[in-house]
Formats: structure tokens, C-alpha cells, sequence
């Protein structure tokens, strides 16, 4: 081949690689990255290449999480379980259940020092305006992200709560598998709905998804980190024409939101 038909393969190839450099998400281009830290340049043959790469794989055959954020590492990032409730992408749980197992472990482990745990808190007062007659076993109670379903083993003497996450340890039937931004019920289906530390990553889906479930005239009960009920309170705004009444309490190191659906 001659010089000009070398460096047109060199030209195509080099470009090939710079293209896949700059996707962050593809198996492809964490190798080229290795080769590129390697070998200090983009245009390197298909040779040095795949020696690096199979040099790369055998030294990382076991190291798959090297690329995957895990519990520990946004516990490292964030200093607090608080604050990686809500910087955690709730994708990657959704994507592995040992992830989502880790999450819930780690939840158990570090609650034990609050002073006030918000499921057992909601299960608690719901559990009396049961008592009161001013709730019912026809009411319609949905928990989003329900983790364990303590919520539900506490009431279910009252009424059946039905129970959602991405994930469940149990076979039972009383946790359905679901994406919380969709929800398989029609609009309107649930007086009460719930969200108990269960806003994870970007949530403003997950906000609109539980709006609609709620019928008019019914409640939302949301908890969440106090350190980032700012931010919680800004994407409410945005739901305003869907809100009657609002009520925002300090519970520790949490604050406990409850909203009157309107008839909007």
C-alpha cells in the first residue's frame, strides 16, 4: 500500500477511536480510554491495541464493578446515607438487584441510630386515624418505593396497601414490581400515596407519576432528608395547580410533607 492509502487507514482509524472516546457509556470506549492512557495518543494500530486490551481483560476479569457506582462509593462521595438517598441513580438498582440489596442493608444498618424512622412514623399514624373510623379497609393506599414493605406488614389488619418497587426480596405477592414513574393503575386510582425516602436520583418524573395516581381530594405523604427539602420544595412548585393544601414539618433529621391533592 502506498503512503497515501497508510495514512488514510491511519486518519480512519484515529477517527473511529476519538468517536468512541467520547461516548462514556460503551464497553468500547473504557478500552480505548485504557489504550489511550497506555500509549499516550489516539492513532496506535490494531496491534498495540488488542495486545493492550487482552492484557487489560485478563488483569480485570473480575473487576466489573471498577465502572459501576456502587452504595460505598456515593456513601465515600456524599458523607451520609441522607445525601446519597437522594445523589444515588436510582438506575443502577434498577439495573442490579444485589445493588438494590446492598441499598437496603445498608438503609437497616444505619437507621438504627435515628431517632425517628419515617416508615415506622407513617405506619404509626396512619395506624391511628384507622382507629378513628377516619380511614377504612376500602381505603386505597399505594407506597412507592416501599423498600422491606414495612408499611404494609404494620396495616395490613386495616386494608390491604399495595406495594411498589423495582425490586423484592419476597415471593410472596405482597410487593409489585414496578417502575415507580409507571405505575400500572388509572388516574385517580389511590386516596393515599406514599413516598417514604423513596425520591431517588431525578425525581420530578416520579412527582408527576404519583400526582396522577392520586385521586382529587386525596393525600400525599412524602418524607425526605432534610439537608435537600429545598430542592424537593422547588420541584413542587412546578405542581402547584395540583395542590390544595401543603403542610411541611421538620421530623429530625427529615422533613415530612403533606399534600391535599386539589380537584384540579
Amino acid at each position: 500500500m502506498d503512503e497515501i492509502g497508510l495514512n488514510r487507514d491511519k486518519y480512519a482509524r484515529k477517527k473511529h477511536y476519538q468517536k468512541v472516546y467520547k461516548d462514556k457509556h460503551s464497553e468500547e470506549s473504557r478500552n480505548v480510554k485504557f489504550c489511550v492512557r497506555a500509549l499516550g495518543k489516539t492513532d496506535f494500530s490494531d496491534k498495540q491495541a488488542t495486545k493492550h486490551l487482552n492484557k487489560f481483560k485478563h488483569k480485570n476479569d473480575n473487576k466489573s464493578e471498577r465502572y459501576r457506582p456502587t452504595v460505598t462509593d456515593y456513601l465515600n462521595k456524599t458523607g451520609t446515607f441522607l445525601q446519597m438517598n437522594v445523589a444515588w441513580d436510582d438506575r443502577n438498582m434498577m439495573g442490579k438487584k444485589e445493588n438494590w440489596k446492598i441499598y437496603l442493608n445498608e438503609f437497616a444498618r444505619v437507621r438504627k441510630n435515628w431517632e425517628i424512622v419515617p416508615a415506622t412514623r407513617v405506619a404509626e399514624e396512619l395506624e391511628l386515624q384507622f382507629l378513628a373510623k377516619q380511614l377504612t379497609n376500602s381505603t386505597k393506599i399505594a407506597d412507592l418505593g416501599c423498600g422491606q414493605a414495612s408499611i404494609s406488614r404494620t396495616l395490613n389488619q386495616y386494608c390491604k396497601i399495595d406495594s411498589y418497587d423495582i425490586h423484592t426480596e419476597t415471593n410472596d405477592g405482597s410487593v409489585t414490581i414496578a417502575d415507580i414513574e409507571h405505575i400500572p393503575k388509572p388516574k385517580g386510582y389511590y386516596d393515599i400515596c406514599i413516598m417514604c425516602l423513596s425520591l431517588l436520583g431525578k425525581y420530578k418524573n416520579k412527582l408527576r407519576e404519583v400526582f396522577r395516581l392520586c385521586k382529587a381530594g386525596g393525600q400525599i405523604i412524602l418524607w425526605h432528608p432534610k439537608s435537600v427539602s429545598e430542592k424537593l420544595l422547588t420541584k413542587l412548585r412546578d405542581f402547584k395547580p395540583l395542590i390544595r393544601e401543603i403542610e411541611v414539618k421538620n421530623q429530625d433529621r427529615f422533613v415530612e410533607i403533606n399534600i391535599k391533592r386539589s380537584r384540579a
